[in-house]
Formats: C-alpha cells, sequence, structure tokens
C-alpha cells in the first residue's frame, strides 16, 4: 500500500541531494569548461565551483571525458523535450531554431568557440561527434515526419536539409556574436526546403523522385538584358552530395544566339 509518507519519500530519493549535486557539478563543468577551455578543465575546479569534495566528482565520473560528456548531454537534454511536431516542417524548423537563438547565452558562445579551438584533441572530437548526433537526432525525426507526410521526396538526406539551415546560425553567433531574428531563420528555412522539394537533398543513387534533375538558377534582370550566352542549369543535388567538390557542376543549354563574338 502506498502512503502520502512513502510517496513524499520517493520523492526526497529521486529528485533530492543526489540530483542536486550531480546537477551543480554538471553545471559547474560546463562553467568551468567555458571559462578555461577542455585541456586546462580540473576536477578540483569543477569540484570547488560546485561546492563538492574532489571525490564525490571522481567517484560519478572517472575520468574528464566523462565528465564533460554527461555535462553536454545534459544541455541538449531540454531541448530535445521540447522539440515541436505541429504537421508543417517548415513551422518545426522554425519554431525549434528561433527558440535555440533565444536561449543561447555567453556561456554557450564561449562554449562553442572553446570547441572550435581545441578541435584537434581526439577526446573532444569524439564528445562533440556524439553531441552532434544527438541534437542533430531531433531535426532529423522532422524530417523524416516530413517525408511521410509527402512535404519532401522519397530518399532526401536529412543531414542535408539541417546542416545548411542550422550551420549558418552558429558561425553567425560564434564569430560575430549576432542572434538571428525569427524573419531571418524563416527565409533561411524557406532556401533550403525550396531546394529539397526539387530533390537536391536527395545523394546520387538514392530513391529518387525528383521533380527534375536539377534545380535552375534564375538569372536577374541585369543578366537578361546583357547575357546571350547558354543559360546555366545547376545541378545542386551533385553538389550537396560530393561537398568535396571544389566547382560548381554545370549543364550548359543553348538559349537563342550566342552574342557577337563570343566563344563556341
Amino acid at each position: 500500500m502506498v502512503t502520502a509518507r512513502s510517496t513524499a519519500t520517493l520523492r526526497r530519493r529521486t529528485g533530492g541531494r543526489s540530483a542536486r549535486v550531480v546537477h551543480d557539478v554538471l553545471e559547474a563543468t560546463l562553467d568551468e569548461m567555458a571559462r578555461v577551455g577542455y585541456a586546462a578543465l580540473r576536477f578540483e575546479d569543477v569540484a570547488a565551483r560546485a561546492g563538492v569534495s574532489r571525490t564525490t566528482v571522481y567517484r560519478r565520473w572517472p575520468t574528464k571525458a566523462d565528465l564533460v560528456r554527461a555535462a553536454a548531454l545534459s544541455m541538449i537534454a531540454d531541448e530535445a523535450a521540447a522539440a515541436p511536431d505541429t504537421g508543417s516542417l517548415r513551422r518545426d524548423l522554425v519554431d525549434m531554431l528561433s527558440a535555440k537563438v533565444c536561449r543561447w547565452s555567453a556561456r554557450d558562445v564561449a562554449l562553442m568557440r572553446g570547441v572550435m579551438a581545441e578541435s584537434t584533441d581526439p577526446d573532444l572530437v569524439a564528445l562533440v561527434r556524439l553531441v552532434r548526433s544527438r541534437h542533430d537526432d531531433r531535426y532529423a525525426a522532422m524530417v523524416e515526419r516530413a517525408i511521410m507526410r509527402g512535404e519532401l521526396p522519397r530518399g532526401t538526406d536529412p543531414r542535408l536539409v539541417v546542416e545548411p539551415i542550422a550551420a549558418p546560425f552558429h558561425l553567425r553567433l560564434c564569430l560575430l556574436s549576432e542572434t538571428s531574428t525569427r524573419e531571418e531563420i524563416e527565409r533561411v528555412v524557406d532556401v533550403v526546403l525550396a531546394g529539397a522539394r526539387t530533390g537536391a537533398a536527395i545523394p546520387s543513387g538514392g530513391d529518387a523522385q525528383r521533380e527534375e534533375p536539377g534545380v535552375r538558377v534564375a538569372p536577374t534582370e541585369s543578366a537578361r538584358a546583357g547575357y546571350r550566352g547558354p543559360a546555366l542549369r545547376l545541378d545542386a543535388h551533385r553538389l550537396l552530395a560530393d561537398p568535396s567538390r571544389t566547382s560548381v557542376p554545370c549543364s550548359p543549354r543553348r538559349r537563342g544566339p550566342p552574342a557577337p563574338g563570343a566563344r563556341r
């Protein structure tokens, strides 16, 4: 029989001192890592900031990699619980990124800059890959639901949709210390989804359901007025499928006579 007293006891055990210690240590780890970086992070400093003994930290997290992994995963746990599912991929992506941008703090910026500065450390690289995989899983789930709803063609690679949307805002924050507005986020999402709907995010050899083999680049008014050479068709899906390419593959299509003196 469950009594009021046993219920209260259970609450204290699951959310009592032990949970507070874990929370304080992980928060202290993130604070210290933002201050000194991964290489200079010390258990003694984390313990002092958290107000616990060094033994308490060692007992739960035997290595620095274990400690930082737990702290980093705790950062994205709350975001995972708040992942939207509105029935529209555009709305999901805009809502998710807008909420994330609003939550970014000075500590978050320092952590991202520190990771970029120490990206040659193998332990840190492995940790970043793990965190990035967990982080991207939420966005990938949004894209996969959109494919099931018919918003994007079959074979769309979620990574080729998510990365071009999220990366500009991270770089803008890290390099320029600038956040983005919801309107700016909407514009980037619209640009990427416009390409994805044509099949540009389907890797070569994938389960293609493209509307056309490439994405046509609409010329500007000045280009229309001054250019009479071959029109170009940008095969965007080929570039995205092979990011190591240093040039954009284009296929010429003749449209009208060439300009006088133009080389054939």
